[in-house]
């Protein structure tokens, strides 16, 4: 599902876009680079969906795509921080729940909650991180110090107590 591309397509010019990209995370850089490379590879492979797209429009995309890189590569770039001021980072994992689970314990992390067969948490305290899996989708939180984890951890259960 596209959800940054569509702020790019409004742009008239790189410094419109390179003003919405000033005001995006690194991982919803990332993410709008996947999409873009997305458009692009569609428009290329001439997919129906796409008959309304411009060459014009996906060598803009393109351009966006190398200014997204060049800003991931400057290293300047805002992370993600949730409520408890850990840093967070998205990822995806091409594999099952059991792939994931066997990594994360080969790697010392310990599981403190499996909700079902491809959802779950890991913790490795000693390297203060916490990591989830569902479906495929991955996010790695990184605290600064053993309270700032503990309190993600406290978060997390409290919530799926109350949820499910």
């Amino acid at each position: 599902m596209s959800y940054l591309l569509p702020r790019i397509q409004g742009c008239q010019d790189m410094t419109s876009a390179e003003a919405i990209l000033a005001t995006l995370n690194l991982n919803q850089l990332e993410h709008l680079d996947g999409e873009i490379y997305a458009h692009e590879h569609w428009f290329s492979m001439g997919a129906s969906f796409m008959r309304d797209t411009t060459q014009e429009q996906v060598d803009f995309y393109l351009l966006v795509s190398g200014k997204i890189k060049n800003m991931i590569a400057s290293d300047n770039v805002t992370q993600e921080v949730n409520e408890n001021g850990v840093v967070v980072r998205r990822s995806t994992f091409i594999g099952g729940m059991g792939d994931f689970e066997r990594l994360m314990l080969n790697d010392e992390y310990c599981s403190f909650i499996t909700l079902d067969f491809c959802h779950g948490y890991w913790v490795n305290r000693e390297s203060l991180k916490i990591v989830s899996f569902c479906e495929g989708d991955v996010v790695e939180r990184s605290a600064a110090d053993a309270d700032m984890l503990q309190r993600d951890i406290d978060g997390i259960t409290t919530w799926y107590k109350e949820n499910y």
